[in-house]
């Protein structure tokens, strides 16, 4: 069993598998163990043992992940550069991430304040980072996978597919056209000159601000859920289509792009771009 404890242990080291699935086939494998028949006489006994056991898991799992960080995820002065990347794939689990335009056909990650491991191959990019701020700059038309579970994240200046999904934590986008897909739990949205983009931004608990640029061509259909708002304040010419407290529908240019915002208890806010 200890031959199998210790593969579990390196599965989470090389990050296959998280600290919880770990405890819980570390507890599987205790349960395996042959164990005598319980009677009234050796039901303590067994009962203590199973225990034990399990008292154990969290220290093992707390070992392993310490030695990981220890090993490979280590903060220091780094910059690295990536060519002929066509898809980035950045989870943080805390620290604020700030992801731009490289201008160029290339992706550099900057890691130096945080406790990151940077991999690539195939064509993709993978950034894990435990603590600290990320800074990756990627290509446009570049495929963005965004996963962040407390920090802010500020995603400006792209064209292409942008996912991003956020736990805690503010999410800014400026000037991010083509295809977006934002989820949060919780945190502020805040969107600027976002009429070349389409897709939708799904928040539970927070509020969403959407600044739309002269030109735009978006459809916009902004709902809120029943203790929140809708509100639109647009000089620009536009075309209302629908509007109530709760939801609101509008036009701008043609209406060629449709970009979905959403919220089940903040406020949601269309108004006009402002420089940043």
């Amino acid at each position: 069993m200890a031959d199998e404890r210790e593969r579990i242990l390196k599965l989470l080291e090389d990050g296959r598998i998280t600290a919880d699935q770990a405890a819980r086939l570390i507890e599987a494998l205790g349960r395996q163990a042959v164990e005598p028949p319980v009677t009234p006489v050796n039901a303590r006994v067994i009962r203590r043992r199973r225990l034990h056991g399990v008292e154990r898991i969290p220290d093992i799992v707390a070992e392993a992940v310490a030695s990981a960080i220890e090993k490979e995820l280590r903060p220091g002065a780094r910059r690295q550069e990536f060519a002929g990347v066509g898809r980035v794939v950045i989870k943080s689990v805390s620290g604020d991430v700030e992801v731009g335009d490289s201008g160029e056909d290339k992706v550099v990650v900057e890691s130096s304040e945080a406790a990151a491991r940077v991999q690539e191959e195939g064509g993709e990019v993978m950034v894990k980072a435990v603590s600290g701020d990320l800074k990756v700059l990627v290509p446009s038309g570049c495929r963005l996978e965004l996963a962040s579970v407390t920090g802010d994240v500020l995603v400006a200046d792209l064209s292409g597919h942008v996912m991003l999904r956020a736990v805690s934590g503010d999410v800014t986008l400026l000037r991010v056209g083509g295809r977006i897909e934002v989820n949060t739990a919780s945190g502020d949205v805040v969107i600027e000159s976002a009429g070349g983009a389409a897709g939708a931004v799904r928040t539970v608990s927070g509020d969403v601000e959407l600044g739309l640029e002269p030109g735009a061509d978006v459809l916009v259909h902004a709902r809120s859920g029943e203790f929140g708002s809708v509100g639109l304040a647009l000089k620009m010419p536009h075309e209302v289509l629908e509007k109530s407290e709760a939801q609101v529908k509008v036009k701008l240019g043609a209406g060629s792009r449709l970009l979905e915002v959403s919220t089940r208890s903040g406020s949601i806010e269309i108004g006009e771009a402002e420089e940043r």
